[in-house]
Formats: structure tokens, sequence, C-alpha cells
């Protein structure tokens, strides 16, 4: 008998529950102690495909996987949908006629990405607006990636320097999901506290 059939045989009797999640502190909250995983799960984290992976995937010798590489970010999905030999710019041009294609989609149906139609009386849906999803993140990339260094060398001053002189013109854009947010719920607030007025 191969150990594989003794395995399935045992799987098979006893339930298996498998979760998947990207959030990985999420993920290791529920395997901590005194939660209901501890001790009971085993943690598992895919990377994204490794260059030699496109490489098989895409037909392409090592030098021209580089860019599948780059471009897809070794998402498997994205990989998948460029083809055996095909081109850069023949994956590019197909991907971006395709607003479907999963260059385009992947981190729409992962919820990285939010796409926000104008808010108008009048349905408009040509003119969308992609924004990253996660509240925290454009904070960090607009700031925090690059202050890091600088306060490692001890110069969080220059830091904040840079932070509170961009702020405002960063401020502008960034507040739009909120306003948004605001205004479908109906839950504005007014200087004064109190609601829209009607």
């Amino acid at each position: 008998m191969r150990p594989v059939d003794s395995l399935d045989r045992n799987l098979a009797a006893k339930p298996v529950l498998l979760l998947v999640g990207s959030d990985m502190s999420v993920t290791e909250a529920l395997q901590s102690y005194g939660r209901p995983f501890f001790g009971r799960a085993a943690k598992m984290t895919v990377q994204p495909l490794h260059l030699a992976d496109v490489r098989t995937m895409t037909g392409l010798d090592a030098a021209d996987a580089v860019d599948p590489s780059l471009i897809t970010g070794g998402f498997p999905e994205i990989v998948q949908a460029w083809r055996p030999g095909m081109s850069r710019l023949d994956f590019l041009w197909e991907s971006v006629a395709n607003p479907l294609s999963p260059l385009l989609n992947t981190l729409q149906a992962k919820r990285m990405l939010a796409v926000d139609l104008p808010l108008s009386a009048k349905a408009d849906t040509r003119n969308k607006r992609y924004r990253i999803a996660d509240p925290y993140l454009p904070f960090w990339l607009a700031f925090l990636q690059r202050a890091i260094p600088l306060v490692e060398r001890g110069r969080s001053d220059v830091a904040l320097g840079r932070i509170e002189r961009s702020r405002t013109s960063w401020r502008g854009c960034a507040v739009e999901p909120l306003i948004r947010e605001c205004l479908c719920c109906g839950c504005c607030l007014t200087r004064t506290g109190r609601g829209p007025k009607r």
C-alpha cells in the first residue's frame, strides 16, 4: 500500500478544516495560545512563483523570463495567462485590451484595489478611479516607507519634516474615500458635530 493511500483513508474518516487567508496576523492569532486552533493547525506560507517557475510556465529563456516575473509579480493567476512563448509586448497588448484580464483584475478581486465611481445623479461607469483599498497602506507608501531609513539613523526629525511638508497635498486625495463613505451612509458630521442638513 502506498503512503498516499493510507493518508487518504485516514483523512477521509476525520473532518478536516482548511483555513486560507492572506492576513498573516489573523492567521497567526488563530493559532496562538488560548485560541481555537492552538496546537491543531499547521501554517503554510505560499510565496509568489520563483523566476524559474515563471520561466517554465512562459516557455521563455532565462533572460526573457525576467519581464514576465516583474510584470506579474509571480501571481500564479496572472502567470497562467501568459501563454508559452508569448512576448512581453504581446502579453501586455492582450491583457490591457481586456478589462477582465488577470493582469488588470487580480488585485481588485483580492480586494487590494477599490474602484470608485463618480458620485453623481447620473450613472457614470466610464470614469472609474482605482485606489488602494487598505486604509493604512497609502500613508505608509507615501511617507513611512521612505522614513524608515532616516529613523534607523536617528533622524526622525528629518522624516517628520518631510511628512509635514507633503501632508497637505497627500491628504487632499487620501481623504476622498472617507468623504465618499460618509456621503454614501449619510453619517457626515459638520464642524458643530450635527448631521448633514436635509
